[in-house]
């Protein structure tokens, strides 16, 4: 579990260790899912944030990496 700010919203990151990984996002302060991201490994560790990049090793030894951003107005 790691915590992060895209924009102006306060993020939770939950990896989870199914049999397909999944990295879910959710919003403060009601903790509602903002998104989910699918990999197609088991995620094993708490993830590192580094400024916009979220890094998560998987099961099978590889590092998998996230680019977060805001999404444009509607």
């Amino acid at each position: 579990v790691g915590r992060v700010q895209v924009g102006l919203e306060d993020l939770l990151l939950v990896p989870t260790s199914g049999r397909e990984g999944r990295l879910l996002a959710l919003k403060a302060p009601g903790w509602t899912p903002a998104f989910t991201v699918r990999a197609d490994t088991s995620l094993r560790t708490r993830p590192v944030v580094r400024g916009p990049l979220v890094f998560v090793l998987g099961l099978d030894g590889r590092v998998l990496a996230w680019r977060l951003r805001v999404p444009p107005p509607a």
